[in-house]
């Protein structure tokens, strides 16, 4: 009976190490995921202190998306390791430090003094478009002819559907009314429009009808893969939602 109870004892000890491991294995994994992002961070401010140097859209864009990537898996395999009673609370603050940086980038990106390089290659002279997809048929059209490379299009286009793609997943995680898809789109579609006004009204940017259809493509995506029904019943299974 006292074999027993040690070889019970022993098995406890030898699940305690193995999950202590892949906390401690887990964790540093994450580490090396923010010490990524906080390795962006720095390049970008460095470039935005910096007002002799040249800002390259889509490589920002490209930095976004990797820094957003690694935020995550960060963030996933921190949670994982984290007691179920104390993962909403630690999800909260990370998406809120995530949240911010997103915003800055995206402010920087949308209101800075960037040039567009497609618009000047383009030689095209309009400060606004309001034509379904006449930029898009603009820069496949460069495509065709050459004038512009299949790189630099794919780069925009792709730009445009990754920019505000994490939008369809933060706005429903901190109000709990745009996780119904109609309530989504109407608010989506509403910052959208009015972001494209302001970039008018400021001379930041072009005002683009291309851009709200590119952009909400991305959000609807990433909405509807975080937050459908059996993803919701996941976040709360998981203890990172109420």
């Amino acid at each position: 009976m006292l074999c027993g109870y040690n070889i019970r004892i022993e098995k406890e000890f030898v699940g305690d190490t193995k999950m202590t491991k892949r906390r401690i294995i887990c964790r540093a994994i994450a580490m090396l995921c923010f010490a990524f992002v906080l390795l962006i961070l720095v390049g970008a401010a460095s470039i935005f202190l910096d007002p002799k140097s040249h800002f390259d859209i889509p490589n920002l864009v490209r930095n976004l998306i990797l820094m957003f990537i690694a935020a995550m898996v960060g963030m996933v395999l921190w949670i994982s390791t984290t007691p179920k009673n104390l993962r909403e609370k630690q999800f909260y603050g990370m998406m809120t430090g995530v949240t911010t940086i997103y915003a800055i980038a995206l402010l920087a990106i949308l209101f800075g003094t960037f040039d567009m390089y497609y618009r000047r290659t383009l030689g095209a002279t309009w400060a606004y478009n309001l034509v379904p997809f006449r930029t898009i048929g603009e820069y496949l059209g460069a495509l065709k002819t050459g004038e512009l490379g299949g790189m630099i299009i794919i780069e925009n286009l792709l730009g445009n559907l990754v920019l505000f793609a994490p939008v369809g997943a933060i706005a429903p995680f901190y109000a709990r009314e745009l996780r119904k898809l109609p309530w989504f789109l109407l608010c989506l579609f509403a910052g959208l429009i009015l972001t494209e006004v302001l970039q008018r009204v400021t001379s930041r940017g072009c005002m683009d009808i291309d851009d709200v259809i590119l952009n909400s493509i991305g959000a609807i995506i990433v909405f509807l893969l975080v937050w459908n029904k059996r993803a919701v019943k996941l976040w709360k299974d998981i203890g990172i939602i109420s």
